[in-house]
């Protein structure tokens, strides 16, 4: 219920279109309760004992599912299409062999959001394991750029080392401009009963909304002065 509560409040006090969820553990003769969130449309899932992926869309916009995939080795794929963007919601078990390339060309504009369970200094680990290695070279190789913050905390907190891990990772694609998808990446607060931290994906721009003092037309304005500076002072 601690979850659940969770899932109610945060696309209500974060305005989330898109929510995609990860590690559900609802099979095909759970009840369809589990796998209902009141306010949210469902999209698709992939059910799984052990893993398992749903994804949900808000009631403001229009999302359908792209495609839904279980590949052998328990790897899980589902594509969303959205407004504009597609959406990619990935899970890929530790236990499992690595797919080279980890998923097939997208076009822009993309997100693509997985738990990749991999190390690379690309995403601030102090070494590259063999995944790692893969997951870096396919994203530079098909023009991904990689949603990184290294002040966030990791999305993953170990209860066994007591440490964090940033196993969840976050791509978008690069336009014919070379200019990425406006998106931003924030980690949330901890999610009950859980090691992994939720993530908010925010895309597009924000503008923020500035309050300005009125300022009365017969007050007389400051004069203000330009100067060129040279360079060298």
């Amino acid at each position: 219920m601690a979850k659940f509560d969770y899932l109610l409040r945060v696309p209500q006090d974060h305005k989330v279109d898109i929510l995609l969820l990860q590690e559900t553990h609802v099979t095909q003769n759970s009840a369809q309760s589990r796998s209902r969130i009141p306010r949210l449309n469902f999209i698709t899932t992939i059910h799984h004992e052990k893993y398992g992926i749903s994804s949900y869309g808000s009631q403001s916009i229009k999302a359908e599912k792209n495609e839904t995939i279980l590949e052998p080795d328990n790897i899980h794929r589902s594509a969303i299409r959205g407004w504009e963007p597609h959406y990619f919601q990935c899970l890929q078990t530790p236990e499992t062999r690595r797919s080279n390339p980890p998923l097939p060309q997208n076009p822009h504009p993309t997100i693509i959001i997985r738990d990749f369970n991999s190390h690379h200094t690309d995403w601030g680990y102090a070494d590259n394991s063999k995944a790692g290695d893969v997951i870096s070279t396919w994203a530079h190789d098909t023009d991904l750029h990689l949603l990184f913050d290294p002040k966030e905390p990791g999305t993953f907190r170990s209860a066994r080392w007591k440490r964090d891990y940033l196993l969840d990772l976050c791509f978008v694609t690069i336009n014919n401009n070379l200019y990425p998808l406006n998106a931003d990446r924030k980690d949330l607060d901890n999610f009950s009963h859980s090691q992994h931290r939720p993530i908010l994906i925010t895309v597009g721009m924000n503008i923020p909304t500035v309050q300005s003092i009125p300022i009365k037309s017969t007050m007389e304005l400051p004069k203000i002065q330009l100067g060129k500076i040279h360079p060298r002072h």
